[in-house]
């Protein structure tokens, strides 16, 4: 979105009436009277960067309370919807500070930290080495696909040498890596165990599809006793 597209603006979910968000991450006050009669509203809120975080974020009153929002919070929940359990904001250039809608996206918990890291902003994307001191170079460093984490491969060797001491073998033979498993037969099972689970997924929408909404069961009928009251 450029500059010279217009500004669109919704109510704010939850506050109807009372306060508007536009695609661009900005949030107003609309004009009304306060239980006083006086006039209020009528402005642009301005966002407060959360500490540490740089997130924005406004202060909302409705009917004698008031509560702090994200603003990109605001901006999703207007112009996409609710967000799905288990799904979080992604600011898609890393910026957390800026809530246009075309910056936004709702994204897992997984994909949002790779967003991080993709980004430079992660804890552990600025480490030049292991918790050991060795190097993270081209030849030293083991990237995770499913996860996107950097691995020491000095440091797997050497815990593969101490199961070898110690007689921890793979049935292949090969020195243990995880889980009874070499590095090999790791990786493999994890990436079945992965299919197996969206495999699963997507039979369970299947049989919601093909079977539809569980009918409603009978009401079960109910004997009541006739009980005599002597007066």
């Amino acid at each position: 979105m450029d500059d010279s597209t217009s500004e669109r603006w919704l109510p704010v979910v939850g506050y109807e009436g009372l306060y508007e968000v536009s695609d661009r991450g900005r949030v107003r006050s609309l004009p009304r009277y306060n239980p006083r009669g006086g006039p209020q509203g009528g402005q642009i809120l301005q966002g407060r960067p959360l500490s540490g975080s740089g997130y924005l974020r406004v202060y909302l009153c409705k009917g004698g309370s008031r509560r702090d929002w994200r603003i990109h919070r605001l901006v999703l929940l207007a112009f996409v919807g609710p967000c799905a359990e288990g799904h979080v904001v992604r600011h898609l250039d890393g910026d957390p500070a800026r809530n246009w809608l075309t910056n936004l996206a709702y994204g897992t918990y997984s994909e949002n930290s790779y967003d991080t890291v993709r980004h430079g902003r992660h804890h552990n994307a600025s480490k030049t080495s292991c918790d050991w001191g060795h190097e993270f170079t081209t030849k030293n460093t083991r990237i995770d696909r499913r996860t996107g984490h950097r691995h020491c491969v000095q440091c797997q060797l050497a815990y593969e040498e101490r199961n070898a001491v110690m007689g921890r073998l793979c049935e292949c033979g090969k020195p243990v890596h995880a889980k009874g498993m070499c590095q090999k037969h790791y990786d493999q099972q994890k990436w079945k165990n992965h299919k197996k689970g969206n495999q699963n997924v997507g039979m369970a929408l299947v049989n919601m599809t093909v079977s539809g909404p569980r009918p409603p069961e009978p009401p079960t009928s109910v004997a009541f006793a006739t009980v005599s009251h002597s007066v």
